[in-house]
């Protein structure tokens, strides 16, 4: 999943997948500023004290991920999700699932949720980031622009589904296609990110079809 392409990465992933960075409003700033195994051992601590919130189990998770033990970051990201964690677990445990090279598990967990949530556009479009990293086979790639169209007809305002379906679309040699993907995103996106990297893409796209 950490592959990336010519154009900015459709990963909208990558936003929760910063594994070692101490959030501004976390309980554990100071113990998120520390190395991953000490990191580990003061969370794990006070989670033996009786702290039962998601968040520690998340940045217990998070702490064997710098590690690469990504078995023992899936084990603490699903206790984070059994304790009511919200979806950016849900997104680390994916990644961790796919490094260990479980990407088949990590699929069934998207579909599982996406059973639930089959009216959020933002969703689809992290399935579609999901499929889009996955190999280059026409069935993937196809997979990945279905659930970017599947967010765009629930909200055509969904920015990171626009931005990911211009990047499959440009990975295919259709680059008209993706240019009118990225000029909607930069007259009309919402998101500062996505219009930084629709501006970055295009520009990426001009240097290409130039030589």
């Amino acid at each position: 999943m950490k592959r990336m392409h010519l154009f900015a990465a459709a990963g909208l992933l990558a936003l929760f997948l910063m594994a070692g960075a101490a959030a501004a409003d976390s309980p554990y700033q100071e113990i998120l500023k520390l190395d991953p195994d000490l990191r580990i051992a003061s969370l794990e601590k006070l989670r033996d004290e009786g702290d039962e919130s998601w968040e520690i189990d998340f940045r217990i998770g998070n702490a064997f991920q710098d590690l690469e033990l990504y078995g023992d970051a899936v084990t603490n990201y699903r206790e984070s999700l059994r304790r009511g964690g919200p979806d950016k677990v849900f997104y680390n445990m994916v990644f961790a699932l796919t490094a260990l090279g479980n990407r088949e598990e990590a699929d069934q967990e998207f579909r599982k949720r996406l059973a639930d949530r089959k009216k959020d556009a933002l969703f689809h479009a992290m399935y579609g980031d999901f499929l889009a990293e996955g190999p280059d086979t026409t069935g993937s790639i196809t997979a990945a622009v279905a659930e970017y169209r599947k967010a765009l007809a629930i909200d055509e305002n969904q920015n990171e589904a626009r931005f990911g379906l211009g990047v499959l679309f440009a990975r295919l040699g259709m680059y008209g296609e993706a240019k009118r993907e990225w000029e909607w995103l930069i007259v009309n996106g919402e998101s500062p990110g996505a219009v930084r990297n629709a501006r970055y893409s295009i520009t990426r796209l001009h240097q290409k079809t130039r030589n």
